[in-house]
């Protein structure tokens, strides 16, 4: 079919217009790494305690196929299309017999995850996080997976730690004779504690002010040095995710992150 440019008015008419040309195109330079026409599921999906659905096992075959090449997959899907479920039986496809997963998640979801992983995977154990101490038997070494774990937190739990406060040092700026009829800057401006070199905005290029450090939490632009501390004043807690950040390296297999989306801007 012949197509006119000059009767294409829109991002739908052109895609209306080119269907054959675009659908051969794609065909021929997007391979899939699952085809669902004609590549067979695990046969793992079949010992489900809960059969997937045809779209839901497709999906779960699709990210474990693009996991085997590379770190990370992302499943996006309507509420109710069972993205939990097919969450759940990633890790179930992709590692078999032993694993441990993390899911990260809302508060309100704690026990839907719960539920719906004890109803859906063969001997799974659940365990739910709610404070440091939950973490302490994987500390001390990497403790191998006895079986099929899943340890789930939310994700305000997770980064619920110790409040913050600035941390930084007060200097003069260098003396210089004033233009005439001005005097000396006599005024302290905030320093870095390591290097001492002035705290500068990046886009304004004017001088940070402790407000703007309490405000957000800052590094050093030339040293990298963290511009906060912790608060004695306040709750001394120490946030899950740095524990699991900075000692427990190695101890998960897989990270499920729910409604990440929400999270797009930490």
């Amino acid at each position: 079919m012949t197509v006119s440019i000059a009767n294409i008015q829109s991002v739908d008419d052109y895609i209306a217009g080119f269907v054959p040309e675009l659908t051969a195109r794609l065909n021929a330079e997007l391979q899939p790494l699952y085809d669902p026409a004609s590549d067979p599921w695990d046969a793992r999906l079949g010992t489900l305690e809960r059969t997937p659905f045809r779209a839901q096992g497709d999906a779960i075959m699709g990210i474990v196929r693009t996991l085997r090449r590379q770190n990370f997959a992302l499943l996006v899907g309507e509420c109710g299309v069972g993205k939990t479920l097919m969450g759940m039986g990633v890790a179930y496809a992709l590692f078999g017999d032993r694993y441990r997963v993390l899911v990260m998640c809302p508060g309100h979801l704690l026990e839907k995850w719960a539920r719906e992983i004890a109803e859906t995977i063969p001997d799974a154990t659940i365990r739910v996080i709610w404070k440091l101490s939950d973490l302490m038997p994987l500390s001390g070494g990497r403790r191998k997976p006895q079986g099929r774990e899943y340890w789930i937190v939310a994700r305000d739990r997770a980064k619920l730690g110790y409040r913050r406060k600035a941390a930084c040092s007060f200097r003069r700026r260098p003396y210089k004779k004033p233009p005439r009829g001005e005097e000396f800057d006599r005024r302290f401006y905030p320093a870095c504690p390591r290097c001492g070199d002035f705290l500068i905005d990046k886009k304004t290029r004017s001088p940070l002010h402790v407000e703007d450090l309490e405000r957000k939490a800052r590094f050093c632009d030339t040293c990298g040095e963290a511009l906060w501390e912790a608060d004695r004043t306040g709750v001394r807690r120490y946030p899950p995710a740095e524990y699991v950040k900075r000692h427990l390296k190695g101890a998960f297999d897989l990270l499920i992150a729910d409604e990440v989306h929400e999270r797009a801007s930490c």
